[in-house]
């Protein structure tokens, strides 16, 4: 909606800002022979405003508890239009599709205190499948939560992290393999870095970072300077292969771009989650909010459900803070054989550490 000299005066203004910044000059990108990726959603089908519907039926389908259900959901549904030109001849555009559904769901149990539990749903096409599963997988949550007992503290026992805060885990070393963060000197690891010590039993860590998966908000042919996407390893058999980066920070580190991709792909384990439950452990669930520093690798949180087998009983545990450090843990983590899709994230499902801390209320 902007005239010609608006534009310009826009420009002059960034222009006339951009002076004073004191970063070193990069070149833009430049036009690629690559071919786009293509990626397609099931929500072109139609008009945003008719999938309403779809998406209601899908998300009260599981919705069939007496003593719980779904309290509110909000739905919002975008078509994504982008094109990028810049002065080197770069000219790249693409249509995306991108939903995200806020959901909360409560367990009113007898007897016991009201339970309300919160999550959001991100993805890029009508999958109802995902949706009743969500669902379904929060109630369940729900009613455990409200007969829970509260967790006591716990020492020398095996962790099984599943649920949201996996991707979150994960996400460690996507953070710290960034060149951005490399030229910046916050992560200090290096090209053909070995992860873990000589005789770690460990399962290795494969990761690549795909531009397009299945249903995912961060699909994108391109970056946001236009630089074509493909594929790229990052880390094989635990070994760093190389750093990922947008074009600015190749040409700070002399070395080649793979531009800013945002889906990331784990390969799973060798052993299952139910291998690892028929001994004594803690598995948890859901956190008040998980949290990881990617400087110092500590991560933990407030536990809000758990599952605790003590090698005979299970019990559903609530409270306590979970403590540790990735350094501490990853000669020794297991990474399930099951795998989940949750938006950017495909990888497995569980990861299995020991070494931390359980603090009980």
């Amino acid at each position: 909606s902007m005239s010609e000299n608006e534009i310009k005066e826009a420009l002059n203004q960034t222009a006339l800002a951009a002076s004073y910044v004191k970063n070193p000059w990069y070149p833009l990108a430049k036009p690629s022979e690559k071919k786009q990726l293509q990626h397609n959603s099931n929500l072109a089908f139609k008009e945003l405003s008719l999938w309403q519907s779809s998406f209601i039926e899908a998300m009260y389908k599981s919705d069939i508890e007496v003593n719980g259900g779904i309290n509110s959901a909000e739905l919002f549904l975008d078509k994504n239009e982008k094109r990028i030109i810049n002065s080197y001849g770069v000219d790249v555009s693409e249509t995306t599709y991108t939903g995200q559904i806020e959901l909360i769901v409560d367990w009113n149990e007898p007897g016991f205190e009201e339970v309300e539990l919160f999550e959001v749903l991100d993805f890029s096409s009508y999958n109802p499948r995902y949706i009743e599963d969500v669902v379904s997988r929060m109630l369940t949550e729900a009613k455990a939560r409200a007969k829970a007992k509260q967790l006591i503290s716990l020492s020398d026992i095996p962790v099984i992290l599943t649920g949201s805060a996996v991707p979150r885990f994960m996400s460690y070393f996507v953070t710290k393999s960034s060149g951005q963060l490399i030229y910046e000197k916050i992560s200090d690891w290096h090209e053909n870095q070995k992860l873990t010590s000589d005789d770690n039993t460990a399962d290795p860590i494969q990761l690549v970072l795909e531009p397009i998966i299945e249903n995912s908000s961060k699909n994108t042919s391109f970056d946001e300077d236009g630089f074509i996407l493909e594929p790229v390893k990052i880390i094989e058999d635990s070994i760093l292969k190389g750093y990922h980066m947008p074009v600015k920070y190749a040409y700070y580190l002399e070395k080649e771009a793979t531009g800013n991709i945002r889906n990331i792909v784990f390969e799973g384990g060798k052993s299952t989650m139910d291998s690892w439950k028929e001994n004594p452990h803690l598995e948890l669930k859901a956190f008040s909010d998980f949290q990881i520093d990617f400087i110092t690798g500590e991560f933990g949180g407030e536990i809000r459900l758990a599952t605790y087998f003590d090698g005979e009983d299970a019990v559903a545990v609530t409270g306590g803070l979970l403590t540790g450090n990735i350094k501490d843990v990853i000669n020794e983590l297991k990474l399930s054989k099951e795998k989940i899709h949750m938006n950017n994230y495909y990888g497995p499902k569980a990861v299995l550490f020991k070494n931390v801390i359980i603090a009980g209320d």
